[in-house]
C-alpha cells in the first residue's frame, strides 16, 4: 500500500502544481488587463530587449563564431611583426611588401602566401561619390583563398623571381 500512496501523492503533487501555475497565470493576466499602460511598457521593454539580444548575437555569430567562407579556413595563418621593422610599412603589426616577398621566396612551411593592405578609395556613381574601405591584395590572394572575384580587373600573380614593387 505504501507504493500506491506514493504514486497517488506524486499525481496529486503534479496536478496540484499545474493547478497553482494555472491560477497564477489567470491572476497575472487579470492584473495586466487592469493596468494597460504598465502592460504596454512591459511588453515593449521585453520586445526591445529580445530584439536587441537577437541582433547582437546574430552579429557576433556572423563575425566571430562562423568560419570564413574560403577553402580550409582553419589553416589560414596571419603573420605579424613586432619590434623593429625593416622596409616601408604603415605601423601596427604590418609587414612591408619587401619583407613579404622575402618570406614568400624563402617559404618552406605554407602551401601559398598572399599579402593585403587596407586602404580607402572614392567610389562614384552618377553625380555622387563616397569614401569606401578597400584592400590592395597580391595576385595570389584569390587563388590562395580559393575564391572568385567580382570584377575582371585582377592582375595575374607575378613570378617569385621577378616580383618587384
Amino acid at each position: 500500500m505504501t507504493n500506491d500512496a506514493n504514486i497517488a501523492t506524486r499525481r496529486l503533487t503534479l496536478l496540484g502544481w499545474f493547478d497553482i501555475v494555472l491560477r497564477d497565470l489567470k491572476y497575472t493576466f487579470r492584473m495586466l488587463a487592469r493596468t494597460p499602460g504598465f502592460t504596454a511598457v512591459a511588453v515593449l521593454t521585453l520586445a526591445l530587449g529580445i530584439g536587441a539580444n537577437t541582433a547582437i548575437f546574430t552579429l557576433l555569430d556572423q563575425v566571430l563564431l562562423r568560419l570564413l567562407p574560403v577553402k580550409d579556413p582553419q589553416q589560414l595563418v596571419l603573420l605579424t611583426m613586432k619590434g623593429r621593422h625593416y622596409g616601408s610599412n604603415w605601423g601596427g603589426n604590418a609587414i612591408s611588401h619587401p619583407m613579404f616577398r622575402d618570406f614568400r621566396e624563402h617559404n618552406q612551411v605554407f602551401s601559398d602566401m598572399f599579402c593585403r593592405f587596407p586602404n580607402s578609395a572614392s567610389l562614384s556613381f552618377g553625380q555622387q561619390a563616397e569614401r569606401v574601405s578597400v584592400e590592395l591584395v597580391s595576385g595570389t590572394y584569390f587563388s590562395t583563398l580559393s575564391t572568385t572575384t567580382f570584377g575582371k580587373h585582377v592582375l595575374p600573380p607575378t613570378p617569385k623571381s621577378s616580383a618587384k614593387l
